[in-house]
């Protein structure tokens, strides 16, 4: 596939892909095909860059997601021996055989996981660095063995099975793995390497995993001929703690808290010189401790609890006994006109001269704490887009939307809401209504407003942008041309 970027000045760069192909045994699709190398052209230089992809553990060379044989990662290979009984002899009959193990495919189903099963990825750049990725996969997070008090049966001539208590039971169809795909796919380490193969950063990442089978729903089957119990879990899978590390072994830590839902709702950072800071993000339905928390219950029935309507930052020095707030942040929430709904009208920040303690009620500040007022959000379209955003210096920046509200097709700088609406000769919420834009009238704009800097955007819809008009006149387009895809 190639991906053809024409700039304003004649020039063309492309950026091409090369795919390996990834089929399983028995011509079982696994995956359809993976990036081998992605070429970068630079139509100035005239040269190209080159990252190369490949799918091999570092520390075996064995290769998951392989292509033309069944991903195994480190699951063994089971001996099953069977007896049978004539009335002139026993036969006993060997068999060897090993699961489909990878992060897509479960023993009965875990359809919900992509068939995606690279649990190592190496990406090399054309001077020689690289960086390795580790991805969790079954080998790493295995789906839940517990079956229960339900009735489990096995072959009547079965005589040894090598593998263990789970690995019976799933062979024998009685039992359907507990699905945990939710916690598979996601990136456990990041290592980067210069070209001399000396390490020069170490990303490491840890999730709730231990909190894994807290919450589930129970399905039961009969369908197999025993009592079948599957669990469904319903615990999301939560980045906890990210650990940066650089050449110098000099460590960083960011460490994330959530609430019921899912949300970030705390951030540290402990930094290598002791200092803790913390990042509060406060939710609507949560203990607010802002001024203007009128309308927040109607953001609550409208289902709109994933953005913050504040944020309080904290700081813990290693002579402190308590964390003491340092600054914070908070949107005042109205009803917009024309028929939006309550949404964000100011943005608002704290006047601090000192540093505050971390119990204290801020509604109960004085005003000499609150009027450092940031930005004002005056117009919003019937969908719920921001159309003008206006900062308390009078710097006024206009989104301008169309294909009824899904894509942004203008941002107009320097000019105010009532300079655009007279170009455009109607209010500029009303072209979210349209189902495409006339991309020449958006043109035209800059001849009406010449002071205004203006970036138009077009799209192909279900596909993506395909066309950039920046305030200089420069453009780019986007082509997608499909290859043996």
């Amino acid at each position: 596939m190639d991906i053809t970027v024409l700039g304003g000045y004649q020039t063309k760069r492309t950026d091409s892909f090369a795919w390996d192909s990834n089929t399983a045994a028995y011509d079982t699709p696994f995956g359809g095909v993976r990036v081998k190398n992605l070429t970068l052209h630079d139509p100035i230089t005239g040269k190209n860059r080159q990252r190369s992809f490949s799918y091999l553990d570092p520390t075996t060379g064995r290769e998951s997601g392989r292509v033309n044989e069944l991903p195994r990662y480190h699951m063994p290979e089971e001996k099953m021996q069977y007896t049978y009984n004539y009335i002139d002899r026993t036969v006993t009959n060997i068999l060897y055989v090993y699961s489909i193990s990878s992060n897509c495919i479960g023993r009965l189903n875990n359809i919900s996981e992509y068939p995606i099963g690279y649990s190592d990825v190496t990406e090399t750049f054309d001077d020689g660095s690289f960086c390795r990725y580790h991805f969790s996969s079954l080998a790493d997070i295995p789906d839940n063995a517990e079956l229960g008090n339900g009735y489990i049966k096995t072959p009547a001539n079965l005589f040894t099975r090598s593998f263990g208590y789970y690995q019976i039971l799933d062979k024998a169809l009685n039992y359907a793995p507990n699905d945990l795909s939710a916690f598979r796919g996601k990136l456990l380490f990041k290592k980067t390497y210069n070209n001399r193969f000396h390490k020069v950063a170490e990303e490491e990442y840890h999730y709730n995993v231990e909190n894994k089978t807290a919450d589930y729903e129970v399905s039961i089957d009969t369908n197999t001929g025993a009592f079948l119990a599957s669990k469904i879990f319903t615990v999301p899978c939560l980045l906890i703690q990210e650990k940066l590390t650089d050449e110098n072994e000099v460590e960083i830590l960011h460490n994330y808290e959530y609430n019921s839902k899912g949300f970030v709702t705390e951030k540290e950072t402990v930094n290598s010189n002791g200092d803790h800071v913390y990042l509060k993000y406060v939710h609507p339905g949560e203990s607010l401790n802002f001024p203007y928390t009128a309308y927040n219950d109607d953001l609550i029935k409208a289902n709109r609890i994933e953005e913050p309507l504040g944020i309080i930052k904290y700081l813990k020095r290693p002579q402190d006994e308590k964390r003491r707030i340092v600054d914070f942040v908070y949107f005042y929430c109205s009803p917009a006109v024309g028929g939006a709904g309550v949404q964000k009208r100011t943005l608002w920040g704290s006047n601090l001269t000192e540093t505050l303690p971390e119990d204290i009620d801020l509604t109960t500040l004085s005003n000499i704490y609150l009027l450092n007022g940031i930005e004002a959000y005056d117009n919003y379209d019937k969908y719920g887009n921001i159309v003008t955003i206006r900062s308390f210096y009078d710097n006024v920046t206009i989104y301008l939307w169309s294909y009824h509200g899904k894509y942004p097709i203008a941002e107009i700088k320097g000019s105010t809401y009532d300079e655009v609406k007279s170009a455009l000769g109607r209010k500029p919420e009303f072209l979210s209504e349209e189902s495409e834009p006339d991309m020449k009238k958006m043109e035209q704009l800059r001849t009406l407003l010449p002071h205004a800097q203006i970036t138009i955007y077009d799209y192909k819809q279900q596909v993506g942008l395909k066309y950039i008009s920046e305030p200089s006149g420069k453009t780019f387009s986007f082509s997608m041309t499909f290859k043996g895809v």
